[in-house]
């Protein structure tokens, strides 16, 4: 293992990047409790008890904290974080469609959640019922690739059914996507604060 000390300009050169996003950043304590507050305030908690967000503030605040999702994830059914070679080699839709829905804290809620993913025939598909209406969609086999088409599939149904809200796809550790459920003004607060970024591209 080594070390490097290096100036902000010489890390964007060293690493081959301009965005800052993906160097560490640097989260006071007094920052974070700012970030927190303003969570508890534009309502991104309001599905937990006060016992679960205080429970979470004392995790943050024993962990060193450098990335922005490292904040939303230290809180239940905030934030979607995955990874396109997907661990779950058996339901890998099924289970991604239950956590939107539980990111979206009961805006989004699907039904009859189908798992067409079938590595014999090596086919894969996603079927849901919300709102008394069924959705489907073909779905590329890649083995334990994910087809990013699955995610602009349950966008674009969201999109469709939910007026109070919608689900952000936001760059949160160099490949590691993640999503988040937002209202136009925590979106446009969380904007303001610099506590997201949507990605510039997929895989």
């Amino acid at each position: 293992m080594g070390f490097i000390a290096l100036t902000k300009n010489q890390a964007d050169i060293y690493f081959g990047r301009n965005d800052v996003y993906y160097l560490p950043l640097q989260f006071t304590s007094d920052r974070i409790d700012e970030i927190l507050d303003l969570f508890e305030q534009i309502g991104l908690l309001d599905h937990l008890s006060p016992d679960q967000i205080e429970s979470s503030r004392r995790l943050i605040a024993e962990s060193y904290v450098t990335r922005r999702y490292e904040i939303f994830s230290a809180f239940k059914d905030v934030i979607l974080l995955f990874e396109w070679e997907s661990g779950d080699i058996d339901t890998p839709y099924q289970r991604l469609t239950e956590n939107f829905a539980a990111i979206s804290r009961g805006q989004f809620s699907p039904t009859e959640i189908s798992n067409e993913f079938d590595w014999d025939n090596q086919t894969a598909a996603q079927t849901f019922i919300l709102n008394g209406t069924q959705y489907n969609t073909p779905l590329s086999f890649n083995g334990d690739w994910l087809d990013p088409n699955f995610f602009s599939f349950i966008q674009s149904v969201a999109d469709q059914e939910i007026s109070t809200g919608r689900f952000y796809a936001v760059d949160v550790d160099y490949d590691t996507p993640g999503y988040l459920f937002l209202t136009p003004t925590q979106l446009e607060m969380l904007r303001t604060e610099n506590l997201i970024e949507e990605p510039t591209s997929n895989r």
